[in-house]
């Protein structure tokens, strides 16, 4: 056998083997359950005025054997102050994601609520819905926070804070002034 035959054959057996080896995912089209590894995602005390935020992650686990096709969406859509975040791609809706059998995709949370005007802390709540072929579940977003006040810097006068007492305004000034005289010394 030459060398000119003996590469046209080598590249055909290279060719059928490499695809002769790769299995096709089977879908399911029974209604599965997922498994998440959270039923609540939660941000608790996150400041409303800042412009950054902690990504929390879960992990959406198809315990099957068959691949699933999974419709996955922020609930609140575009006004919601989460952001997701499926395998890698930013959005509110993925449709037909696959997850083969036995497999599982990563979905990453991060949260930005905006400024609420009060003084008090708020709770915030979304879901995130998963239909799979009929089966619908959620997972729950939930962020406990409050507005922060900025001082523009450590030795701006002191002031009446709104809400609290002057005498409580005061002990804290008191106590911010010695910190700051331990401080020079």
């Amino acid at each position: 056998m030459n060398l000119r035959s003996f590469l046209p054959l080598t590249l055909l057996g290279s060719a059928l083997f490499i695809t002769g080896c790769r299995k096709d995912l089977q879908f399911t089209e029974d209604g599965v359950t997922l498994e998440f590894s959270t039923e609540q995602v939660l941000f608790d005390t996150v400041f409303s005025q800042l412009t950054t935020s902690v990504t929390k992650r879960f992990v959406a686990r198809n315990p099957n054997t068959q691949g699933v096709r999974v419709d996955i969406a922020l609930v609140g859509g575009s006004p919601s102050p989460f952001r997701i975040n499926v395998d890698g791609v930013s959005g509110e809706t993925f449709d037909d994601v696959e997850i083969a059998g036995k497999d599982s995709v990563f979905i990453f949370v991060e949260v930005l609520p905006g400024a609420t005007g009060v003084n008090t802390p708020f709770v915030i709540e979304d879901r995130i819905r998963f239909n799979t072929n009929g089966n619908e579940q959620q997972v729950l977003l939930q962020v406990w926070g409050q507005d922060v006040l900025k001082y523009p810097n450590a030795d701006a006068p002191i002031q009446n804070i709104p809400g609290l007492p002057p005498s409580a305004t005061s002990r804290a000034a008191m106590m911010t002034m010695a910190c700051r005289s331990v401080a020079r010394t």
